[in-house]
């Protein structure tokens, strides 16, 4: 890296692109770039709103409401809809017919095979656990929810039931031991 691109924001894509530590004045270059850009696109039109501006003077959130609902004062749908609009009737598990229908998650799902839901943002859950609390009642925190269907997916809370651990792990082994 020569020193002349060093406390530029060119300096800092260098190292960036290098994988090596950027230095303090290419930070500070780049951090005074952000503001600078902030300052000219300005803050969203909608009062009370200090976010930047994306496109047409409003930011990200009040620009995809102007676009939906044509107005940036009406929110977005309530939590509880956005869950349901998640989930379909799925198939009746063919080891527990007793059981009902599952209601597979059709969203994000885990690496570990559970669906994922966020009802704000910085907010994350399983979505098995929000249905089971949002119909049921809390889960105690030294349990865990059990999927009586055997299906990661289904977030139906009458397919799910509080455990222990360690009662979750011996059926968990005893499932895998009846499928072999």
């Amino acid at each position: 890296m020569t020193a002349a691109a060093c406390g530029s924001v060119a300096g800092y894509a260098a190292h960036r692109r290098r994988s090596e530590a950027t230095c303090q004045p290419c930070r500070d270059a780049k951090a005074s770039y952000g503001r600078e850009r902030d300052q000219r696109t300005g803050a969203c039109a909608e009062k009370g709103c200090d976010r930047v501006v994306r496109a047409r003077n409003w930011c990200g959130t009040h620009l995809s409401r102007v676009d939906r609902h044509g107005r940036p004062d009406l929110p977005g749908p309530p939590v509880a809809d956005r869950f349901w609009r998640s989930v379909t009737l799925g198939p009746v598990p063919p080891f527990a017919p007793d059981l009902g229908e599952c209601w597979p998650w059709t969203r994000a799902i885990s690496s570990k095979g559970y669906g994922k839901f966020s009802p704000q943002r910085g907010q994350h859950f399983l979505a098995h656990r929000w249905s089971y609390e949002a119909l049921i009642v809390a889960i105690p925190d030294d349990l865990q929810l059990d999927h009586l269907c055997r299906v990661k997916t289904c977030v139906n809370p009458w397919h799910l039931e509080p455990v222990t651990r360690a009662e979750n792990l011996r059926r968990e082994h005893e499932a895998r031991r009846a499928a072999a």
